[in-house]
Parts: C-alpha cells; structure tokens; sequence
C-alpha cells in the first residue's frame, strides 16, 4: 500500500529535505510539494492521504487550507508542523 504525501511550507529547504527523507521509506510516495498557499486545487487532484503543512505563519493562510482541503476530502489526514525558538507549555 502506497501512502501519498503532500507537502505545504515556505521553506523550500525543510520542504525539500522532507520530502527527501519521506521518500527513503518504503510505502510513502511525495505527490506535491508547494510553498503556495493557494494550491489547493492541485491538491484536491492528487492522490493524497497525508498533508504535512507549515502552521507557523501569521496571516492563517494554513489554516483556511486546511479547512477548505478537509471539508472536501473527509479521508484526508493532516500534520500541522511548526517550529518555535520558545518552550512551549500547556495550560489546563
């Protein structure tokens, strides 16, 4: 069983190097990897069980993505990624 990947961040980079390493592992398969925001046209016609996005911005451009892509394909699995130069706690 394949699992195709979509890969969204603005790091060209990270997203490049991700994409590198996923495609190492037997059964994951890469089919986009975008900087834009706005590809989720491109997104909807592809084959993707997993969409691994940058969440980090500001302007909640990932979030009305992953909106608009979850409304549309229910099966979708989504992985927010983030990085923080801080510690992170979790309140109750």
């Amino acid at each position: 069983m394949i699992i195709h990947i979509a890969i969204i961040d603005q790091n060209e980079i990270y997203r490049e190097s991700l994409k590198t390493l996923l495609e190492q592992i037997e059964g994951f398969r890469v089919v986009l990897v975008s900087g834009d925001f706005n590809c989720s046209f491109n997104l909807l016609n592809n084959p993707v069980e997993v969409l691994l996005i940058d969440n980090s911005i500001c302007n909640q451009k990932s979030d009305e993505l992953i909106f608009k892509v979850s409304s549309k394909r229910k099966s979708i699995k989504v992985l927010a990624l983030a990085m923080y130069n801080e510690e992170l706690t979790l309140d109750n």
